[in-house]
């Protein structure tokens, strides 16, 4: 093999692949290379990176199917001023020395790639920067606000008491005035209590406005490439305000998992996103994750050829409802399907949505809940989008591999 096939390298020759596919379309069946049998099968958008490699292999081997590719692909040129046509001139019709030109072209595609990918970083940056300051400035408002109402409410909760024993000194007076007074004294406690509930649930929204914008940084420290920027400090500033909330709420709440939010959910090494063993890793999770599936997505990985009736849609609720009994910790589970139709979202223990754009939804559901969310689906630019928004991405492969092995 001429080159080796780095991520960069497949990246630069994409257009040379897309002519591949092409080919292996136009191929017989018997004509079709058996290394790359499984590459023809595959209809998805972008090919997986293992496909993407084997194409590539058959490619720099096959002097016959690379013939076919560059019949197909006639404007690769080694001298275009594209520098992508150019790369796959130099692969397809390998001039002198085209090994060490690629290469070298690559390296300046690469160096250019750099450069982009640093200044989208210093802008998400700056942009996360000012959304921490936002978020301080909300919980410096958020805390003055709950500091009058406890002090309002301790006030009220005083004159109750004061009215109460008040009350009870006039026992000698009538008794139907006197219970008229402690029923009103009840009342009055009641309410109270159910203001200092509302000031606990002004604490809970406070709580994840904070934890998204931790998320939203953390989404942006995770992006791979270069870092420009590795002081870490609207991270050490999210968790300063976790700990001073934490230090003003009341014993009486629970903060569930709060604390452990500091420490971002993570696929562990050696698991591919694409097995089912990704599955049953998340099985495994004490903590809660609220889980979004790509519903036709994943019926299209079960049955091209009927993807979307409604045996299929059932079948994939189904394996969802099972997932969610195995599941060691909670599991709220959000199924979305494309609809041409009137919207619609129907309850039950895997909550199903029609909604005119299942990637839109998935992709807002993905950065509107709190905590930790793992998205499903074998779409590339469903997965980056709920990716850069802070949630964990899988491909339906794994969920039909789970489930085929159930």
């Amino acid at each position: 093999m001429g080159v080796k096939a780095s991520k960069a390298l497949l990246n630069l020759l994409e257009s040379t692949l897309e002519a591949a596919r092409r080919v292996l379309r136009d191929l017989e069946p018997d004509e079709v290379p058996a290394a790359v049998r499984k590459v023809a099968r595959d209809s998805g958008r972008r090919l997986p990176p293992p496909y993407a490699r084997s194409l590539y292999a058959e490619l720099d081997e096959n002097d016959w199917f690379r013939d076919k590719v560059t019949d197909v692909l006639v404007a690769a040129d080694p001298d275009s001023e594209d520098i992508r046509l150019a790369a796959a001139g130099f692969f397809l019709h390998r001039p002198e020395n085209w090994e060490e030109r690629l290469v070298a072209l690559l390296a300046k595609h690469e160096e250019k790639e750099m450069g982009t990918e640093v200044a989208a970083l210093e802008q998400t940056i700056e942009r996360l920067k000012s959304a921490l300051d936002a978020a301080k400035e909300k919980e410096r408002k958020a805390r003055a606000a709950l500091s009058d109402l406890r002090t309002e409410t301790e006030k009220r909760v005083k004159e109750a008491k004061a009215a109460a024993e008040a009350a009870r000194a006039a026992a000698t007076g009538p008794s139907v005035d006197l219970e008229r007074e402690l029923q009103g004294s009840a009342a009055e406690i009641a309410r109270l209590k159910t203001d200092l509930v509302e000031a606990d649930g002004r604490i809970d929204s406070l709580k994840s406005m904070l934890l998204k914008a931790r998320r939203m940084e953390r989404g942006g420290a995770d992006d791979p490439g270069p870092r420009v920027w590795r002081t870490g400090d609207p991270l050490d500033m999210a968790k300063m305000l976790d700990d001073v909330m934490l230090a003003m709420r009341p014993s009486s709440v629970d903060v569930g998992y709060m604390g452990e939010a500091a420490a971002a959910l993570e696929v562990p090494d050696g698991i591919r996103p694409d097995q089912a063993d990704a599955i049953r890793w998340m099985l495994h999770q004490e903590r809660p994750v609220t889980l979004v599936v790509d519903g036709y997505n994943v019926s299209f990985q079960l049955d091209e050829s009927r993807f979307s009736t409604p045996e299929l849609r059932e079948q994939v609720r189904d394996g969802l409802v099972r997932l969610r009994r195995l599941a060691r910790g909670p599991l709220p589970t959000i199924l979305v399907f494309d609809s041409a139709e009137e919207e619609a979202n129907i309850p039950g223990p895997v909550e199903t949505r029609f909604v005119r754009s299942a990637d839109d939804e998935i992709v807002r559901l993905s950065a509107g809940l709190p905590g930790d969310v793992i998205v499903i689906s074998t779409d590339r630019e469903v997965r980056e989008r709920a990716e850069l928004n802070g949630a964990i991405a899988l491909w339906s492969d794994a969920f039909v591999g789970w489930m085929r092995s159930r």
